[in-house]
């Protein structure tokens, strides 16, 4: 009896040794990604003559979107005499294309005044830039 518990006890120090063991060299195979270390892209979106538009509260919004029509960061609601929009995409490719909208916010039931053609920049984009992309808005009939 005092044989099985010392070969129970032995077991059970080896297993325990064992996982703890496997379980560090196993962190050391696999990439961490932290918060802090993910990388990222910047698109400052610029609004020509934004200070002279003369909008709603919540009329138009801005969004940067990828090739599949995805945003890449959650839109920005637009404000009269703002005339810069920071966005910020994470990952680990940041390939094809991206292209700034401002838009009328579907939210909102009116007719914007404005009409903003859209602008596309061609990727790759490299981690830790800045692109800017410039709207210039235009009467809508």
């Amino acid at each position: 009896m005092k044989a099985t518990k010392t070969i129970s006890a032995i077991s059970l120090i080896v297993l325990l040794f064992g996982s703890a063991t496997f379980a560090q060299s196993a962190n050391n195979l696999i990439p961490v990604i932290t918060p802090g270390t993910r990388q990222s892209v910047t698109f400052v979106v610029n609004i020509n003559d934004a200070s002279s538009l003369v909008a709603y509260p919540n009329e138009y919004f801005i969004t940067v979107t990828n090739d599949r029509g995805a945003s890449v960061a959650p839109p920005q609601y637009f404000h009269p005499g703002q005339g810069s929009y920071t966005f910020t995409e994470y990952g680990s490719s940041f390939s094809g294309n991206r292209t700034a909208h401002m838009t009328v916010s579907p939210n909102t039931g009116i007719r914007g005044t404005y009409f903003f053609n859209p602008q596309t920049i061609p990727g790759p984009f490299r981690p830790g830039n800045t692109y800017d992309f410039l709207l210039s808005p235009q009467i809508s009939r």
